[in-house]
């Protein structure tokens, strides 16, 4: 399934039993699924220790997701 999504872009569950949400994949051939997650563990352990990890993979896709944006506000 990860394949199919990497060509078309969208949104991957790793595991539907635990409480992480779905992983957003990028459509263009570049940002694969094992950069993703690698770039996503990063950042979350960047986040405050008191924050779920659920919460903080949250975070961390939404940076992933709008880092463009991101990039031009700082």
């Amino acid at each position: 399934m990860t394949e199919i999504v990497k060509q078309f872009g969208g949104y991957v569950d790793e595991n539907d039993c635990d409480e992480l949400d779905a992983i957003y994949i990028e459509r263009d051939g570049d940002f694969s699924y094992s950069n993703y997650v690698i770039e996503r563990n990063k950042i979350a352990e960047l986040l405050d220790e008191n924050l779920s990890d659920s919460m903080k993979y949250q975070v961390a896709a939404q940076i992933i997701k709008h880092k463009d944006r991101l990039k031009e506000i700082l």
